[in-house]
């Protein structure tokens, strides 16, 4: 099957995102405005608002446009006859997202703008953190479905297993560290993690 290429309102849209998330990183939010992001995107401002109506909404979807690009869909997340395999496949993802340069800098510019821009954090959480815990949520809740795992509030375990996932890969790179020993191992201690995470979650009658 062929593949059609992209209309030229695609391509703007395209740059115009691409060009907000090299800004928001550099820069931050609150200092990066509207016209750097035409600029950088080569085209006008009424394009840049004719494709995303505020620079929050920009934002948001600049977060969804990362998170789309490590592959988060519910497609990821299908298989509910092997779970340890889907769940580990869903992990490596995960933690590429989170240990990508983007996604660091925009933590780390949410953390720093917490106090005056507030309003920043809870967009990064809706279209990021919150979008992959419903995810997961709605994973678990299939498989809960076939009777032999309890989730129990769902939502909670997804967001167990999401924190248990982060590792101390995660907490040396928000802080700067060297994590090249730790990323080594990732990959036994994501298959541990989920292992115990499925194990733990097991039917009375299923873990006997």
């Amino acid at each position: 099957m062929s593949v059609k290429p992209k209309t030229q309102s695609a391509v703007k849209h395209q740059n115009i995102l691409s060009s907000a998330i090299e800004l928001f990183c550099e820069q931050g939010f609150a200092t990066t405005s509207m016209d750097e992001i035409a600029r950088l995107a080569q085209v006008s401002k009424q394009t840049v608002y004719s494709h995303f109506g505020s620079k929050n909404d920009l934002f948001v979807a600049a977060i969804e446009s990362r998170v789309a690009t490590y592959m988060f869909s519910e497609t990821l997340l299908q298989d509910i006859d092997n779970p340890q395999q889907a769940l580990v496949t869903f992990a490596e993802h995960f933690l590429q997202l989170l240990n990508s340069d983007e996604a660091i800098a925009v933590h780390r510019t949410c953390i720093a703008q917490a106090e005056t821009h507030p309003e920043l954090a809870d967009m990064y959480y809706q279209a990021g953190p919150a979008r992959i815990i419903d995810m997961v949520a709605g994973y678990l809740q299939r498989l809960q479905i076939q009777g032999e795992y309890q989730f129990s509030p769902l939502r909670e375990a997804s967001v167990r297993l999401l924190t248990a996932l982060k590792g101390e890969v995660q907490m040396r790179m928000e802080l700067n560290l060297p994590a090249s020993a730790q990323m080594q191992r990732q990959g036994k201690y994501l298959e541990r993690t989920v292992a115990a995470f499925l194990q733990g979650h097991k039917c009375p009658c299923e873990a006997e």
